[in-house]
């Protein structure tokens, strides 16, 4: 296997005692992209578990064998919604979170956010704050000249904040679906207590056939049954590069196919959940506008500028990002580079 490694110097701190931590992830045609996740974890001495649940159609077991902590399963063609639900249902930790293919779990701010679970048993998930990092940069870095190299590192830490701070701290599950609702965060990022992915997780998630359905779904469920803070730490890099589809709004993952066929979907997904019959409306409700609204979105898309305003307003959040919720192994990630 090509493996990347550090190329300048950079020394990465080592991050131990995550061993009640499981990453879990749903791959097809990822190796190379999970190949830099997994080395950098390695290098800073992640000692969690590490899950792939992997719909290429070949064997990739060989690629991931020298990596102790990852556990590795081929299903073959099977759909992302499937893979995330194998996967999940695989972690033994008490812990968890899912992650893409293409993501960096930031260490020092994942052991402020287990930190803070083992210390708050009245929330069930913790957040920290996420930004982004160029994959396809990341594939090339040995042969970017040190201009490049400097460039990628100041882009990596001035990079954009992927999630919001919303705040799902309140003890009413209702008043956490609302504030989901008004300010919508993707919360399958979180790291939750696993006995709570376990009961979310569930055979009726496994089936449904919309990609983007089964994200809200799990939001609004997740909303519901868990209370979760928000840390300033930065925990996560979401990738970005030429490998994801998100772009067009035409491609055929962003389409809704069968809204009533959807609708009964999500129906039967929410009455597995132990939820009140107001709570399991209300979210039943709210997954069913949100992925409306996504529809809308998507058909009326059009390549409108950002005003002035908006995109005076998007520069002053993405500065208080940078500012506020650093940490060292960022920038050193930002200096180390894989090839």
């Amino acid at each position: 296997m090509a493996s990347c490694r550090p190329t300048i110097g950079i020394n990465m701190k080592i991050h131990d005692g995550l061993s009640n931590l499981t990453y879990f992830t749903t791959s097809f045609n990822g190796q190379k992209r999970l190949s830099i996740t997994l080395e950098f974890l390695r290098a800073t001495g992640f000692d969690g578990q590490f899950i792939i649940v992997d719909a290429t159609s070949e064997n990739q077991s060989l690629n991931y064998a020298d990596y102790k902590f990852v556990t590795y399963k081929h299903r073959p063609k099977c759909s992302a919604v499937e893979g995330v639900a194998i996967a999940a249902s695989m972690v033994e930790t008490p812990y968890a979170a899912f992650i893409g293919d293409d993501d960096l779990p930031i260490l020092s701010g994942v052991k402020k956010v287990l930190s803070f679970l083992e210390s708050n048993q009245d929330f069930e998930a913790v957040s920290g704050r996420a930004g982004f990092i160029d994959f396809d940069k990341l594939f090339s870095f040995k042969r970017l000249n040190l201009f490049d190299r400097f460039r990628f590192a100041v882009m990596t830490f001035l990079s954009d904040r992927y999630d919001q701070s919303t705040n799902l701290e309140d003890h009413d599950p209702l008043t956490r679906m609302q504030a989901l609702k008004q300010k919508y965060t993707v919360s399958q990022f979180f790291i939750t207590r696993t006995e709570y992915l376990h009961h979310i997780y569930n055979d009726s998630f496994l089936t449904m056939s919309d990609v983007h359905a089964s994200e809200y779904s799990f939001c609004f469920a997740h909303a519901a049954l868990c209370r979760s803070k928000k840390l300033s730490h930065t925990y996560l890099l979401r990738g970005i590069g030429s490998h994801r589809p998100n772009a067009d709004p035409q491609e055929s993952r962003h389409r809704l196919e069968n809204f009533d066929k959807l609708k009964v979907e999500i129906e039967d997904f929410f009455r597995k959940l132990k939820l009140s019959d107001a709570c399991r409306n209300a979210a039943i409700n709210a997954t069913k506008e949100a992925r409306h609204r996504a529809e809308q979105a998507r058909v009326s898309t059009s390549k409108r500028k950002m005003s002035t305003v908006s995109y005076l307003y998007h520069q002053i959040k993405r500065f208080h990002f940078v500012l506020t919720g650093q940490t060292r192994e960022r920038i050193r990630l930002a200096l180390w580079g894989c090839g």
